[in-house]
């Protein structure tokens, strides 16, 4: 199978006077190399109405506004570093992102894994999709380096309290991995499809309207790692904001840089976002939700 990365030019169509400005976050855990690639698609952007706030939650080789300079270049003012006084995780170095440099009231926020490559027309077409639903959570294809598949749509539906039980029993120690098997499957089986609303989008890009955050929602999940699709879906789905699958957004996932190894930490963070998983699915079931 053939693996490419977006094209210039892909999925070009014009948005005219663009409004909003797209807020770009993520997190560098010893990612430097990643980062460089990340820096260069943004860099490459047609569309100049970005800005971008990196959180550095490294431990080894932490980013230097030396080589943020380097990267950057003219487009340095642009971008904000960050610095968590310990690898709080990836959700919590979102949130404190945002918190941290609020913009305008009219701003896209992207949260975006450092190990993703945008298409040179990205930034502009997701400005346009926000125009044309804004009140929506889009959710980008992202394609996996390794497999091929597009990591989205994450969940089409809210899984059932009895898939989840299942997983629990198929995997007692981590009933994500259910989950996490229900996604893959659905992601083979799934072809050329149109933009369509789903239930949770994969969290290695995420891109909320304005409107997800003055409806009360927010970046503040508990856990290090893992899980944050489930958590976006359940406030999207609280506050009344659609969570839109857009295969013309296109992002190219060099997937596995961003979690970094195995270690007994991050298996430990799977663990702990499957039993969430299991524990808000029985609330749903007693609630009727």
């Amino acid at each position: 199978m053939s693996i490419g990365r977006p094209a210039v030019g892909q999925a070009g169509i014009p948005i005219g006077d663009a409004v909003y400005c797209v807020h770009v976050i993520t997190v560098s855990y010893n990612s430097n190399e990643a980062l460089r690639q990340f820096a260069s698609s943004l860099i490459q952007q047609e569309s100049s109405n970005w800005r971008l706030t990196i959180v550095d939650n490294s431990d080894v080789s932490p980013v230097s506004p030396e080589e943020l300079h380097e990267l950057f270049s003219d487009e340095y003012r642009k971008v904000k570093l960050i610095r968590s006084q310990d690898n709080i995780g990836y959700m919590p170095a979102l949130a404190l992102g945002r918190k941290l440099n609020l913009g305008g009231e009219e701003e896209i926020t992207l949260v975006a894994n450092p190990d993703l490559e945008f298409g040179s027309l990205f930034i502009g077409n997701l400005i346009r999709l926000h125009h044309e639903r804004p009140q929506s959570i889009l959710a980008p294809s992202i394609r996996d380096s390794r497999t091929g598949l597009d990591g989205n749509p994450f969940q089409s539906e809210k899984p059932s309290v009895t898939s989840v039980l299942r997983g629990a029993l198929f995997n007692p120690s981590s009933p994500l991995a259910r989950f996490t098997f229900g996604r893959y499957r659905q992601r083979v089986e799934s072809g050329n499809v149109l933009a369509h609303e789903i239930y949770a989008p994969h969290g290695a890009a995420i891109s909320f309207p304005p409107e997800f955050f003055s409806r009360g929602g927010n970046l503040d999940y508990a856990h290090a790692l893992f899980g944050e699709e489930d958590f976006v879906a359940r406030q999207a789905a609280a506050i009344g904001v659609p969570v839109w699958y857009e295969p013309s957004l296109h992002v190219y996932h060099r997937a596995g840089h961003a979690t970094g190894s195995r270690s007994q930490f991050v298996r430990a963070q799977q663990r702990a976002a499957g039993w969430r998983l299991l524990w808000e699915s029985l609330k749903d079931q007693v609630t009727g939700r």
